[in-house]
């Protein structure tokens, strides 16, 4: 089911997924204060990072990271290991960032992400805040070149997560610059316009009931696009409410089916308060029970341009029946 936001990761897979699984939980791996300064932050169990050094590799490869091994990591740690030298990262603004993840137990590498053409961009906002305070606590203060050492502890397996054993994940910050504009809803006049223009997907469905699209061989709609292919007559949906839906999702890049439970019998409960993609929660209030809508959702209200593994990468395009009020 991709359409929920998980938190849990396997150990290979490093960014921001693993980081937010590992910090969300115990209060005393969070930031004491949301306003905690880079230096401040440095002391949240730093101590246990204290081995960890970092020397910069060659372009594209990653850097060397020494530390004592096996290294004990009872909590969540934090430590600005290298001080940067360019331009402060100030809160608000999107910071692009490589990493690279090691076994706590041997050093051994669990992935990284410098061999990569770009590096990752995250925008450092409430949102990022309110999900991983400590790692905004450092990385807002910290400038452009700084190493950032985190240690996760270990993660027993608990129902449907895997075990994630102790590691250690060395976040370099290669750039900082202005947030891009957050994609807001398009107009009715928008979305027509668009569709006119021949910018928005063609749905066919089949003698089954089950659908297909046609994405057209553009750049996808800057904006979120809810289209409403056949209007309900049931209540409007609000934020407070769930819904049991029938969907299917493509990616807008390659026209690949990634997800659906389109006819099978199951639909989907989604709360539109939370749990899913934002895409999904800005696209489906406001629409009618008995409606079938397609939503149009840039990466950046989706799982992004580099997901964890296993998620669909940039715009997506969802078909959703809203059956019912769950």
């Amino acid at each position: 089911m991709f359409v929920r936001r998980s938190l849990a990761v396997a150990a290979a897979i490093i960014p921001l997924t693993l980081l937010l699984s590992a910090c969300g939980g115990n209060n005393d791996q969070a930031a004491s204060s949301s306003s905690a300064s880079s230096s401040e932050a440095v002391s949240a169990n730093s101590q246990l990072l204290d081995s960890v050094k970092v020397a910069a590799g060659e372009a594209g490869k990653a850097p060397t990271v020494e530390f004592a091994k096996p290294l004990s990591l009872p909590k969540v740690a934090i430590k600005l290991v290298t001080q940067g030298t360019g331009d402060a990262v100030a809160a608000g603004q999107q910071v692009t960032l490589r990493s690279v993840a090691l076994s706590a137990q041997d050093g051994s590498s669990l992935g990284e992400n410098y061999s990569k053409p770009k590096g990752i961009p995250f925008v450092l906002d409430d949102e990022f805040k309110s999900s991983a305070p400590l790692p905004y606590s450092i990385f807002v203060g910290a400038k452009v070149g700084a190493d950032i050492a985190y240690g996760i502890p270990a993660q027993a397996a608990s129902q449907g997560a895997q075990a994630v054993p102790a590691a250690v994940v060395v976040y370099h910050i290669e750039s900082v610059q202005a947030a891009p504009p957050a994609p807001t809803l398009a107009t009715p006049d928008e979305v027509k316009q668009l569709d006119s223009a021949g910018k928005l997907p063609a749905v066919t469905f089949d003698d089954k009931g089950l659908p297909s699209v046609q994405i057209p061989a553009v750049d996808p709609p800057a904006n979120l696009v809810a289209k409403v292919l056949k209007e309900g007559t049931g209540d409007v949906l609000t934020s407070k409410d769930s819904a049991n839906v029938e969907y299917t999702g493509w990616s807008w890049a390659d026209s690949k089916q990634f997800d659906s439970n389109y006819g099978k019998g199951s639909p989907f409960k989604v709360t539109l308060s939370g749990g899913v993609i934002k895409g999904w929660l800005q696209g489906l209030v406001n629409q009618k029970v008995g409606s079938t809508v397609m939503l149009v959702i840039p990466a950046s209200l989706a799982y992004g341009d580099n997901p964890s593994a296993g998620q669909p990468a940039g715009t997506l395009v969802f078909v959703i029946n809203i059956a019912a009020k769950a």
